[in-house]
């Protein structure tokens, strides 16, 4: 099970887990997609009977520029959010799974993504769309 926070006071810091999520291509394509999301607030709602669960989310899919995409020393996979302001909520039964990112203490607002955590993740991380 995994237990996923997003606390902007989680013991006096801020604490923002991400997590893999299923999706779909935008241009008609039915096959599925999986990407990598930060949660930034997670609520429920209902409106005449029916019940809502949505998550306010940014995706880590921005392009690295120069420095790949897979890191040749490391083989992690480097990861960088979009903007604050392309935030956009997604249903919480799209959550496949959370995910273990490590920041990137040379490049500020880069990522890894540990994929070694277990097989489930290695094999998964294969599928990402990046």
């Amino acid at each position: 099970t995994d237990y996923l926070r997003c606390n902007p006071s989680f013991h006096g810091h801020p604490h923002y887990d991400c997590a893999l999520i299923r999706t779909h291509d935008q241009h008609g394509d039915q096959r599925e997609k999986f990407a990598v999301v930060r949660l930034h607030f997670m609520f429920r709602y209902t409106v005449r009977g029916h019940t809502s669960e949505l998550a306010l989310v940014t995706y880590m899919d921005v392009p690295t520029g120069a420095r790949r995409t897979l890191d040749k020393d490391l083989r992690f996979t480097r990861l960088r959010s979009r903007p604050p302001a392309s935030s956009e909520f997604i249903p919480l039964q799209s959550i496949v799974r959370g995910a273990l990112l490590v920041p990137d203490f040379k490049h500020d607002g880069d990522f890894f993504l540990v994929d070694y955590v277990d097989s489930d993740w290695f094999l998964r991380a294969k599928q990402l769309t990046l």
